[in-house]
Parts: structure tokens; sequence; C-alpha cells
């Protein structure tokens, strides 16, 4: 969020800034109808599956999400403070929007699927209005299974690859993505989270943790996304 609002002030200043202020309650409402319908949940029983296909599960919209958003929507013209133009600019703005609020660090999305996906940047007010949020629930499913896939990765290494880190390389990783392009293969993201999974492992291995309770821990870590 905070770097479309910055985007958005030094575009036009007031507007710009009228404009993220309504972003909020729509972002907030397509996560929690979508995203929130499969959030991570802390369990004491770790998924034992590690097939993507077997995992992922398709979310479709419901016709009362759809409603919900067409009022909030019409709440937001009628009653805010400053009157908001839902225009395809506003449009594009929300897409950026949701995008950063689901792959802000640029850790899952290949460029591929940003292209695919960008038929939505100018339509989602009108689907807004009309009653829809499917848009919203097709870009979340294609985000939910990349998570999948890269959670996968990332547990096959701590469980297969983790006796095999060579710390003695002289590598660096990535902290802050938010202006990293987005991977536009499959090898660039494994590469990625391999570096995650090894810079994870160092962490504890620099707090003086014993290998198999590294292995443990990060497996746990990344099964428990899985449920």
């Amino acid at each position: 969020m905070k770097k479309a609002e910055c985007s958005l002030t030094r575009q036009k200043g007031l507007k710009g800034f009228k404009v993220v202020k309504t972003l909020s309650p729509i972002i907030a409402l397509l996560i929690s109808l979508g995203a929130g319908n499969l959030q991570a949940q802390e369990e004491e029983t770790l998924n034992p599956v590690l097939d993507v296909d077997s995992l992922y599960t398709e979310l479709s919209s419901e016709p009362i999400y759809g409603r919900t958003a067409a009022e909030l929507l019409q709440e937001l013209e009628d009653k805010h403070y400053s009157r908001v133009m839902f225009d395809d600019q506003y449009s594009s703005h929300l897409f950026d929007t949701y995008l950063d609020a689901l792959d802000g660090s640029k850790l899952y999305f290949l460029q591929s699927d940003i292209d695919a996906i960008e038929q939505y940047r100018n339509s989602l007010d009108d689907t807004l209005k009309s009653g829809s949020i499917d848009p919203a629930f097709q870009i979340y499913n294609v985000y939910h299974r990349r998570l999948l896939e890269r959670l996968v990765f990332a547990i096959n290494q701590v469980e297969n690859s983790l006796d095999t880190i060579d710390y003695s390389l002289d590598e660096s990783i990535e902290i802050d993505r938010e202006d990293a392009p987005y991977a536009t293969t499959s090898a660039q993201l494994d590469e990625l989270w391999r570096q995650r999974v090894k810079n994870s492992a160092l962490s504890l291995k620099l707090a003086n943790l014993d290998q198999e309770t590294i292995e443990e821990r990060l497996s746990k870590r990344y099964r428990n996304q899985l449920n």
C-alpha cells in the first residue's frame, strides 16, 4: 500500500490522496472474500500432502459478495467526504494495489501471470458497479496456485536438501523486493526461494540451533501454511 500511496500523491497531489483513501475498504473487501477463505492457520498437525494439484482449491464468487461490493462502492460514491470518480483510472489504481497486497515482494507471481491478468486493469470499476467481483477471484486463484508451488518447493528444500547448503559461498539475498521485477521463469523463483530457505536456515544456525532443530522448525513453518 505504501508504494501505491506514494505514487498516487506524486502524480496528482490531493486528488491522488483522495483516491488512495477509498482504495482501503475495497481492497479489504477483496482480500477478506478471497484470501480470507484460505488463510493459513497454525495447527499442530502438519499437512502431509506435497502435491500442488491436490492442495489447490479454486475459489469462486457468490452473489452476495458482488452485492456487498456494489453497495460499498455506492456508499463511497454518495457519502465520501470528497467526490471520487470510479473510472478506468480508479480501476487501474485498485488493480495495482490489489496485486501489491497479494504479492508486494514479487515472490509468487510470474511476469506471464501479470501479463495474463492485465486484462482486468481497466475493468474492475465496471465489474464492481455491476455487482461482480469475479476478476478479483480469478486473480486470487492464480496467486494461490503460485503460493502453493513456492511452499512445496521450500518444504522440499528444507526436508531434502538442507544438509547440502554451503554457508561458505559468497551469496547475497535481496530482502526488500518492492521495486524488483517479477520473475520471468519458474527457475528464477526457485533460485529466489532457495536463497530464502538458506537465509532462514543461516539465521537459526547463528542462534546456535542444531541441524535437526533447524529442519524441524522450517518444515513446520512452511507446512503450516499449506493448511
